[in-house]
């Protein structure tokens, strides 16, 4: 039969204002996706574009279509094909299915925009279960999916893309990932296939513009570049990699020219895997805090621990100076607070965010703080990781003069134990940064702006008005309940 129905997807990947992705998992009985689109209010659809599935890359394929409008609602069908290629005679006789889907392509000017963020989909504590997309095992994760779903329905929420900010899957979960013990490659899948066939998760992601970030249990728990290979055996480590690469990275803006994954016949696993995009007002800088981690010290706060290597420095430097008003720094891990010592659970979370980078993180803090000062920039970081969510306002001064940068933090989809709460952090204290980078800094202050960290099941939605005026986040509990805003309502 020469049309096969999709395994995985459709997921939009990469937009721009005159450009998006689709990507599918189509194989291994489908050599190749096809997708036409057209333009929402006409009846003429485009000639069939395809490309071939990877077997490399688990037969997922990518289509990218280019030289469209801004802000326009485009609608696109999508489906395996057996052979390729093909003819159009073949096409016409076998005829298409009769799903469509719609994506809206980014805005070209600094208008209000929106967008939904969240991290942390945990599957619940049973097992994965069969790999039938059709009929995948339900994650308590995607009853968020179910809320977000329903509101995009009504219209409540319009957002232009949703960020998901780390651990789209726990491939650690059940602790199948040994720390001694090579992991096949069908272990990763049966966690990729369940996670990306969620009902609810497959209905977003095939609207709306979806950016992964890359965080630890795509591999292993608390999981670093400082860990390897001692903490992840090298079959571990490239095997995760490559299903990442595969699901997460290759959509993303991170990969340039999808036509060259055809000629790498062996994953090279190119970390790091940060990446920029930009929508309206503003520009997203997605920096990956996992793969170039070095520690010094993996038992205390060095100053010379890094989070990030000096290329990736650079790059988020020139960045920082250039670009939209608006600039959101997207961390897997809050950058503030810290946590605090002696709290559940005891050691790993001050070791597995910035808690333990002060150095690194006092040089960041004052690249910062001069884009607010000399390129009039207004700087927003956006974080998951911690199971819990909040607004974590940092002030103090600089040079003496006063300055704040909020983190905005949202986690988790599901987490099914008990985790972090507010009082694991440090709140108005201050911040822990290195005495010789943290110069020109004082009267440092933390601040928890939603009153309380939201520690139930949630997402998050932020607003940003026009020219980057005024910026609104929302969190939502995932029976789609708005529990916390801010600014707050009134």
């Amino acid at each position: 039969m020469l049309i096969q129905p999709l395994l995985t997807g459709p997921l939009v990947g990469a937009t721009t204002a005159h450009s998006f992705r689709v990507w599918a998992r189509v194989g291994p009985k489908a050599a190749a996706l096809g997708v036409r689109i057209r333009k929402a209010g006409t009846d003429r659809w485009t000639d069939v574009d395809w490309a071939p599935a990877l077997p490399q890359y688990d037969y997922t394929a990518i289509i990218q279509f280019d030289t469209l409008e801004p802000r326009t609602r485009y609608q696109y069908q999508a489906v395996g094909f057996s052979v390729a290629p093909f003819s159009k005679q073949v096409l016409l006789e076998y005829g298409w299915p009769d799903t469509t889907f719609d994506v809206t392509t980014f805005p070209h000017d600094t208008r209000r925009i929106s967008f939904l963020m969240g991290s942390c989909r945990h599957h619940g504590m049973k097992h994965v279960g069969p790999l039938d997309p059709k009929r995948p095992r339900p994650h308590a994760s995607d009853k968020a999916f179910g809320s977000i779903k329903e509101k995009l329905e009504t219209q409540e929420h319009t957002p232009n893309f949703l960020l998901l900010l780390g651990d789209q899957v726990y491939a650690d979960m059940p602790f199948f990932v040994l720390t001694r013990t090579p992991v096949a490659a069908k272990q990763f899948a049966r966690h990729y296939h369940n996670s990306f066939a969620q009902p609810h998760f497959r209905a977003v992601t095939s609207h709306i513009p979806t950016f992964m970030a890359f965080d630890d249990h795509e591999l292993v728990n608390n999981w670093g570049g400082h860990r390897y290979p001692r903490k992840l055996p090298q079959a571990n480590l490239e095997t995760g990699l490559r299903f990442f690469e595969a699901y997460q990275g290759n959509h993303s803006p991170r990969t340039t020219d999808i036509s060259r994954l055809t000629s790498i016949l062996s994953p090279p696993n190119h970390a790091p895997y940060d990446y920029e995009f930009s929508c309206g007002p503003c520009d997203f800088f997605v920096m990956d805090v996992r793969s170039e981690r070095k520690y010094k010290s993996d038992q205390h706060a060095d100053p010379r621990n890094r989070m990030i290597g000096e290329q990736q420095m650079e790059r988020l430097e020139q960045w920082l100076r250039t670009g939209s008003r608006v600039k959101c720094v997207v961390s897997a891990v809050p950058m503030w607070p810290d946590h605090r010592k002696g709290s559940w659970p005891a050691g790993n979370t001050a070791r597995d965010i910035w808690t333990h980078c002060p150095g690194q993180r006092a040089m960041l803090l004052k690249r910062f703080v001069l884009a607010q000062r000399e390129h009039a920039k207004k700087v927003v970081i956006l974080s998951g990781d911690v199971h819990c969510s909040f607004v974590a306002r940092l002030e103090g001064r600089y040079e003496g003069k006063p300055f704040l940068i909020d983190n905005f933090v949202t986690s988790a989809f599901h987490w099914p134990i008990f985790g972090l709460t507010h009082d694991s952090f440090i709140w108005e204290d201050g911040l822990r940064i290195a005495t010789e980078d943290a110069v020109g800094f004082d009267h440092l202050s933390v601040a928890c702006m939603t009153g309380k960290a939201v520690t139930e099941d949630n997402y998050g939605v932020v607003h940003v008005e026009r020219e980057g005026r005024d910026i609104r986040y929302e969190i939502f509990n995932a029976r789609g309940t708005r529990v916390r805003s801010w600014p707050p309502e009134g």
